[in-house]
């Protein structure tokens, strides 16, 4: 009896990793790929959307490090987990729902970003202004 349950305990643990592994890969090409066809600076978007990959990684394991060593919890690590993805959640919702445009909230936060740096008006005097 034992051993069915931890033969089962291992094909599930191996379906959600498989999972996991799966829905990653299927997020972060197409990004990319949505930066690369931007038309604009595609290199220097692709970098700082690795670049913000990375820096969440190194985040999420230092929170879930910190959280480990403070509560001594496994369960205190899911928690805290679940918490910043509804956290995520709700910041999602939020930015669909305040009057942007499919087109924009479908844009990554560096691209929009570029976007805004390009529309910001020069700060340069014109040459009739002497």
């Amino acid at each position: 009896m034992i051993a069915a349950a931890g033969s089962a305990s291992v094909i599930a643990s191996g379906a959600a990793i498989t999972g996991y592994g799966f829905s990653t890969w299927a997020i972060t090409p197409p990004q990319q790929h949505r930066l690369l066809t931007d038309g604009r600076d595609q290199q220097v978007l692709v970098s700082l959307n690795s670049s913000a990959l990375y820096a969440g990684v190194a985040l999420g394991s230092f929170i879930g490090g910190l959280t480990l060593t403070l509560s001594r919890s496994t369960a205190a690590v899911c928690w805290t987990a679940a918490g910043i993805e509804l956290a995520a959640l709700i910041l999602a919702s939020q930015a669909a729902h305040n009057n942007v445009s499919s087109r924009q909230a479908s844009l990554s936060p560096i691209t929009l970003l570029l976007r805004v740096r390009q529309h910001r008006p020069s700060r340069t005097p014109s040459p009739t202004a002497r």
